[in-house]
């Protein structure tokens, strides 16, 4: 959906319109005649194709186990099961993987000496937030194989839960039992609901156009050019890129939440303040929260149950210890986890190692060195607790996550590490930045964006004590309106690309 255009939510509004004319049972309808529609219409038709044989795949799947399980046919239901879950995964894959696996084919067979034998490539996009809808429709078709959700009757429900427009393209990921009880619920025109929802995307338009897009400007011209810019330049970069990736998911994100909360639907909160983290591990629990859920349930804790893994578990803990044992389990299964969450990001080397294996990997020396961290910690005296040790801590993680995120932002697996290689060996030419002044950036413009960042860290300072939205409401209205008139105003006059369009968000590749 090109919620980044700003004729998109006039659109947002007319549906809003429609949607409060009808009365409740047919709310979700005109949410599914506009999903269908907007989908259609920037997705294209054949999109539209594969996103209905998707959900008919899961819907008729989930019928399916439903009737042969009463019937007490446990084959039979494991029969349509298996059909509807490789339909979907199969779609997917075609897509988002195919081409993947015969370039990298193509490429063992060239350095094999295999001639001029290649398999020629698929000349096809993929549907519009395939990767979105697709893990959607699984996890309902595995948790009613799995018992803990009945299946839908309704086609037209499971339709509208894999093409709802707010999130088919960035996000979040779903669950079909809360998204059935938002659209089933008395939904009721309040005020301060669309208010909220109206400070939520105005929140996000801000954190897109304003920051955003600025700091996209510089990571991508550093990152695509490194060997001209100083290591220190470089690194800060890197530090830069994470804040940029984070303003531009999280933006769209915001954006997403408020346009569902317009129609009365809570979508859940995909961030929680990632960067007072102290290590990856805790990061990635409050980051993308919903694809970190469904990876949790449906990746890592069927492998822990696993034959494979608890014979493994097993062997190790007779030979090493239970604790050994536990390590292993839980690791082999975190290393699939990971990867699978790498696979998602992308068919690519640099998703799989950046954001899969190199991941895990940090996390693993996370937990094997943190008994000798506290060991070291009360040797000290350090308390847990100490304010300067715990922002020690957040920049430690910070520059672990900023050098991943030079993976991702680099343009494959062995850029990236040219990248880093040039940091090390050139850390301490002096840097030079008159560079910013290439990319358009006056100096008046620099002390503007850093003057709407700092306005941006004392809002996620509120936000860290209270509910920015209800504490704004508790003001007077000349200092309430007074921040609503700033930030417009930031919008109109600072965007990077103009009012009318902002640059697109990063996840809706994915």
């Amino acid at each position: 959906m090109p919620i980044t255009y700003l004729y998109f939510y006039f659109i947002v509004a007319i549906i809003m319109v429609i949607y409060y004319a009808f009365p409740q049972r047919i709310k979700w309808i005109i949410l599914l005649i506009a999903s269908f529609l907007l989908y259609t219409i920037f997705g294209g038709k054949r999109a539209m194709f594969f996103m209905l044989s998707g959900a008919i795949a899961a819907y008729i799947g989930a019928i399916g186990i439903a009737y042969f399980r009463e019937k007490q046919r446990e084959s039979a239901a494991r029969i349509y099961f298996r059909v509807a879950l490789i339909i979907i995964i199969g779609i997917l894959a075609w897509h988002n993987y195919l081409n993947f696996f015969i370039e990298n084919f193509n490429y063992g067979i060239r350095k094999l000496g295999g001639g001029d034998f290649q398999i020629p490539v698929i000349q096809a996009l993929a549907p519009l937030g395939i990767s979105f809808y697709s893990l959607s429709l699984i996890s309902y078709l595995i948790d009613v194989y799995w018992g803990i959700q009945e299946a839908e009757k309704n086609i037209g429900k499971v339709i509208l839960y894999g093409c709802y427009f707010p999130v088919v393209t960035t996000g979040p990921i779903l669950k079909y039992n809360k998204f059935h009880e938002q659209i089933t619920n008395k939904i009721t025109l309040d005020y301060e609901n669309i208010c909220f929802a109206l400070q939520r995307i105005l929140w996000g338009v801000f954190k897109k156009a304003v920051l955003a897009d600025y700091f996209y400007i510089i990571v991508q011209e550093v990152f695509a050019n490194d060997i001209n810019y100083a290591g220190s330049i470089v690194l800060a970069t890197g530090y830069l890129s994470s804040i940029q990736l984070y303003l531009n998911f999280s933006a769209s994100i915001d954006i997403v939440l408020g346009i569902s909360q317009l129609f009365g639907i809570e979508l859940p909160e995909n961030f929680n303040r990632p960067f007072s983290s102290c290590t990856i591990t805790e990061l990635f629990r409050r980051w993308h929260i919903s694809l970190g859920n469904w990876l949790k349930d449906y990746i890592y804790y069927p492998l822990m149950k696993s034959s494979f893994l608890q014979s493994a578990r097993e062997k190790v803990g007779k030979k090493f210890g239970k604790k050994a044992g536990k390590k292993v389990s839980t690791f082999g299964a975190m290393l699939i986890m990971w990867m699978m969450n790498g696979v998602w990001h992308g068919a690519k080397w640099k998703y799989i190692i950046g954001v899969g294996l190199l991941l895990w990997g940090i996390m693993l020396l996370e937990d094997l060195f943190e008994p000798y961290r506290l060991k070291m910690v009360r040797k000290v005296g350090i308390k847990e607790s100490s304010k300067i040790y715990l922002w020690i801590r957040r920049a430690f993680m910070y520059t672990k996550f900023s050098i991943m995120m030079i993976f991702f932002s680099a343009d494959g697996v062995i850029h990236g590490i040219k990248i880093l290689y040039h940091m090390i060996k050139n850390f301490f030419v002096k840097p030079n930045f008159a560079f910013l002044l290439d990319l358009g950036f006056s100096t008046e413009r620099i002390i503007i964006i850093g003057l709407e960042f700092c306005i941006y860290l004392w809002i996620v300072h509120i936000a860290s004590k209270t509910d920015v939205r209800k504490w704004l409401a508790s003001r007077k209205i000349w200092f309430r309106w007074s921040i609503y008139y700033l930030i417009i105003l930031s919008i109109l006059l600072f965007s990077a690309n103009g009012t009318d369009v902002m640059e697109g968000f990063i996840y809706a590749q994915f």
